[in-house]
């Protein structure tokens, strides 16, 4: 009978922590943005991106419905990440709905990479 309570006690709290770790994130003051940086780990459609300044977690938009009514993350979106890997350089324009979720992500050289800036006009009479 101790085994049986114990087994539904850690049951339960596996769901809990689960249910936790899928609650949306709070709300950032800026809902667009980008991000350069290295990716530091992937899970799934997940990746998280850092930088001196900041780390994101982010992810592909939710397409279809709950996943039992054939939902999941983004198909296109996901085909686009198996090109990256942990170390990449990339760029990820974000937008957030509950969580930080990719809009466009590119590779970039490195981080302060001027090529992948646009190029500003020149100035003077020339």
């Amino acid at each position: 009978m101790h085994k049986i309570k114990s087994t539904i006690v850690i049951t339960a709290a596996s769901m809990f922590i689960g249910f936790l770790s899928a609650a949306p994130e709070p709300t950032p003051k800026e809902l667009n943005g980008e991000i350069t940086g290295k990716i530091a780990a992937k899970d799934g459609g997940k990746i998280r991106v850092v930088n001196q300044e900041q780390e994101l977690t982010l992810m592909p938009f939710w397409r279809g419905g709950n996943p039992q009514d054939g939902g999941s993350f983004d198909r296109k979106t996901l085909e686009i990440l198996e090109q990256y890997k942990v170390g990449d350089i990339v760029t990820v324009v974000w937008t957030f709905e509950e969580h930080y979720r990719i809009v466009n992500i590119r590779k970039t050289s490195s981080v302060g990479d001027v090529k992948d800036q646009p190029e500003k006009e020149k100035q003077g009479n020339s």
